[in-house]
């Protein structure tokens, strides 16, 4: 897609250091490769993600960059467990990690000192990198020594914590950590309205919010929301997402799979053993759910959850209570005449993050247009039912595109039901009677574990988008590219990418396309209408806090690097004699400064024009 063309053109712009952070559902996987494969040769690839979507990395590495690039799944490592790290065949420090390595935040604090032992990871994605939102965390401290020594740095977020900047800034300092040069105290001081109590600093609260967002889209963030997007999206995209397999306790089911295989699939339906299997497969698939269930939570957004058996309704029911969520059930014993208040309550709290609902007990007759996302922990083998329950946030009143996720266990019922529903589809739209399709759902499936003639239960019907990139589509990507030199002992020197060479590394992909759309990085609107002369408030503001110490916490875990200077030592903006700092320190050109006041006045003056068109100034002042 045009916006997904522009993000990787940037994430080149910027030298492969970047905050992705599009909102959810716009394709931040296949951007995070396009780029990461455009430096192909600074590999190997470390991609850090929540455990539930490990493997679901795989396939769309293997789908996206498997026939470009030659990677084979032999060529994958997804890390399921610490034991695996005490194998001599799978991680050899003379040899270095494997060629792409998956993990997930979890793992990677446990093992963070095993991984120390290895080579640096010289490109490393981190996936919902809103977990690094805590300088104290674990996951937070294993995370930062790689990113540090990491040369090119992608994260992916869809919620990006603006309106809590404390929980952003480590973020920031992961792409650039010399952006905000006073450190951590400076930050909060100007955009987390710190505040000195007995206890200490208090950086929970948000100031100048307006000015942060311009000055981070200037630099290194780019975010496009779907009402920005939205003529270029689908309105129902569906994707099936494959449940870790090492939390699938398929043993007890292995017995119920020889009998589903001897039996012809047409008579599957009516057959006694799909109930006890479609039961079973419940019950094996429970940790795997509730897994992918608490990392959609860390995401704080608005989602559906529907499953069939009570089990499983039962079971997320608990796993939201234990966290604290507020939550809406409707299922069987809901009463009628409560269901309505208990969608309002959906629909009109903002603290009400989850329906979950039955497949059957829900699918019909209400509206939860709050949410975007649709999750079926659990299928049903009557594909109008499950087109229902989609549409309980696809109907009218919904603004924004619609993903649906169908999250499948491999050598269980889900392979046999999936394909039975896919039939049953079939004989409708060639009947006229249906026009849903599942054909074009987003697959990311690991080999199948059950019978060989079940290999196309999921396989089969899935063809590739229109929108995927050709086989010769990342070609140039193998091209070494021209760069200057980077020392070696300064891992931390950052080169950005001329225009020049982003547009000659681009060209035999997309080819006769401008430079990056203004639409897509709305920063650069800012930057190109804010006068720039200096703000003196803001710059004595800034001088004044430059020299500031960071938080303790952010000084153990990433101290400043020892950079050569690149250039001769300039005077800061608006401040006194004497007070410098390196204009290249970290190979980012010496425009800081100019984007900090920019943004300042920029900021000030959107605030101006917004209270004009809202007709909420008070120009008393000046009659």
């Amino acid at each position: 897609m045009p916006f997904q063309r522009d993000g990787v053109r940037l994430g080149l712009q910027r030298g492969g250091r970047i905050l992705l952070a599009d909102d959810m559902g716009l394709g931040k996987t296949l951007q995070g490769l396009a780029i990461a494969a455009a430096f192909r040769s600074e590999w190997p690839l470390l991609i850090v993600t929540p455990s539930s979507v490990r493997f679901t990395w795989r396939e769309q590495i293997l789908r996206w960059l498997g026939g470009p690039l030659n990677i084979h799944r032999s060529d994958i490592d997804v890390v399921c467990s610490a034991r695996a790290f005490t194998t001599d065949d799978y991680l050899n420090p003379r040899q270095g990690p494997s060629l792409i390595t998956v993990l997930s935040y979890d793992l990677l604090s446990r093992c963070a000192a095993k991984l120390s032992e290895f080579p640096p990871f010289g490109v490393v994605i981190m996936d919902e990198s809103h977990f690094l939102k805590n300088f104290k965390t674990a996951r937070t401290k294993a995370a930062m020594p790689m990113l540090k020594a990491a040369k090119r740095v992608i994260l992916l977020t869809g919620t990006p914590a603006l309106s809590r900047p404390v929980e952003l800034f480590p973020q920031i300092t992961a792409v650039r950590p010399s952006l905000f040069k006073g450190g951590f105290h400076e930050f909060g001081l100007r955009y987390c309205a710190a505040k000195e109590n007995p206890w200490g600093w208090d950086y929970s609260g948000c100031s100048n919010m307006q000015e942060l967002q311009i000055i981070l889209e200037a630099t290194i963030m780019i975010r496009r929301v779907k009402s920005d997007v939205l003529s270029q999206l689908p309105p129902k995209r569906r994707e099936v997402v494959i449940l870790d397999p090492s939390l699938i306790k398929s043993a007890s089911i292995k017995h119920l799979e020889c009998k589903m295989s001897a039996v012809e699939l047409k008579a599957l339906e009516k057959h006694g053993e799909l109930l006890r299997y479609f039961k079973e497969t419940s019950r094996v698939k429970l940790s795997a759910v509730e897994q992918y269930v608490s990392d959609l939570l860390e995401a704080d957004r608005k989602f559906i959850v529907f499953a069939h058996h009570v089990e499983m309704l039962d079971a997320i029911h608990r796993l939201l209570d234990s966290k604290s969520v507020r939550f809406i059930r409707i299922d069987g014993k809901t009463p009628s005449d409560q269901r309505q208040v208990v969608c309002e309550r959906f629909q009109l709290e903002e603290a009400c993050k989850v329906a979950l609902l039955s497949i059957t007990a829900a699918g019909t007759g209400i509206n939860l247009t709050a949410a975007t996302l649709v999750v079926f922990a659990e299928l049903f083998w009557n594909p109008g039912i499950l087109i229902q329950a989609e549409d309980r946030a696809y109907r009218i009143g919904q603004q924004d595109s619609v993903n649906v996720r169908y999250l499948l266990a491999e050598g269980t019922a889900d392979d046999h039901i999936w394909t039975l529903v896919k039939t049953k589809l079939d004989v409708l739209t060639r009947a006229g009677l249906n026009q849903e399709s599942f054909e074009n759902v987003d697959l990311t499936r690991a080999q199948s574990s059950s019978a060989k003639d079940n290999t196309r239960t999921l396989d089969s019907f899935f063809t590739k988008s229109d929108s995927e990139l050709p086989p010769d589509v990342m070609a140039a990507f193998d091209e070494p590219l021209s760069l200057p030199q980077v020392p070696l002992e300064t891992p931390a020197t950052r080169i950005l990418l001329s225009e020049d060479s982003v547009s000659r590394r681009l060209s035999p992909i997309f080819p006769a396309e401008g430079p990056v759309c203004p639409e897509a990085h709305s920063s650069a609107s800012h930057s190109s209408s804010c006068p720039t002369t200096a703000v003196d408030g803001f710059s004595r503001q800034r001088s004044q806090t430059v020299l500031v110490p960071a938080s303790p916490e952010q000084d153990a875990v990433l101290p400043a690097p020892p950079l050569p200077s690149l250039e001769p030592k300039l005077p800061i903006p608006g401040g006194s004699g004497g007070q410098t700092f390196s204009a290249a320190e970290d190979g980012f050109p010496d425009e800081d400064d100019a984007i900090f006041q920019e943004a300042a006045v920029a900021a000030e003056t959107k605030w101006l024009t917004d209270a004009l068109l809202s007709d909420q100034f008070d120009d008393s002042a000046f009659s």
